[in-house]
């Protein structure tokens, strides 16, 4: 189990953390914000609350160095793109809530191979759905004292 020690870099509610992000909580909303992709800020911006590096978060979200370029000049990022920065950005923030706060021990753990994601680091299972789902049912089961 996961030592739990407060040192807020983001605000204590999972809300301040998207509203910090821009990214709406409302279904209908988040889902127009991904369809007209977001601004390239929205990721400049994870990079800031998460204290990952623009390079590291766009490796996590799959973006090769052309397209990180691509989307920099354009100011916006794809679709895709925008859905994958999404579900990156469940994963840090549920990650930080999990260490209450701390995203110094958050970043730590999501970089530590996990013995319930069968050896694999957090960071290394971001590329599909149902390894995001996986990590964030770790985190839940890892909140409710279920470690296996």
């Amino acid at each position: 189990m996961p030592k739990l020690k407060p040192n807020c870099s983001l605000s204590s509610t999972p809300s301040d953390f998207w509203a910090q992000l821009g990214v709406s909580r409302q279904s209908g909303e988040l889902i127009k914000q991904v369809r007209e992709g977001f601004a390239f800020s929205t990721l400049t911006r994870l990079a800031t609350l998460s204290r990952f590096s623009t390079h590291e978060l766009a490796k996590m979200i799959g973006l090769s160095c052309y397209a990180l370029r691509h989307a920099r000049q354009l100011g916006r990022l794809s679709t895709l793109q925008s859905d994958r920065l999404v579900q990156v950005a469940r994963v840090i923030g549920a990650a930080c809530d999990l260490f209450e706060g701390d995203q110094v021990s958050a970043n730590q753990w999501l970089m530590t191979a996990q013995r319930g994601l069968g050896g694999c680091r957090p960071v290394e299972m971001l590329a599909t759905g149902v390894e995001v789902e996986a990590v964030l049912d770790l985190i839940g089961r890892i909140e409710h004292g279920v470690v296996s």
